[in-house]
């Protein structure tokens, strides 16, 4: 549940307001109360669609504004397994560049 505990009531709350379509998304809470969206599938693809109209095209992890139109990536700005959810507020648009450096993968290579 990446950090966030099950809320049932928020969730079926949601459900009923038709915030949530797929069975696998949830309101979760952290430790601090606070409320959180954990979504999937359905959800997860209109969350997604709704981040990268909001930039309008514009990558916004650079320093400087550029446009990256649908070529974009979906950035969870705090990530990890106890701190990432799917709120608005915790989600960028950014380009390739960027969220590669954000987020570095080592490479093993055979010796």
């Amino acid at each position: 549940m990446r950090g966030h505990k099950y809320d049932h009531y928020e969730t079926e709350k949601a459900r009923a307001a038709g915030k949530l379509k797929d069975k696998r998304s949830f309101i979760g809470r952290r430790l601090d109360m606070s409320l959180h969206e954990l979504l999937a599938g359905e959800d997860k693809h209109r969350r997604y669609s709704e981040v990268m109209d909001r930039a309008e095209g514009k990558c916004q992890g650079c320093d400087t504004p550029h446009f990256i139109g649908t070529q974009g990536e979906w950035d969870h700005i705090q990530s990890g397994n106890t701190g990432r959810c799917d709120c608005m507020d915790n989600a960028r648009w950014v380009c390739v560049a960027f969220h590669r450096k954000r987020h570095v993968h080592v490479k093993w290579s055979k010796k």
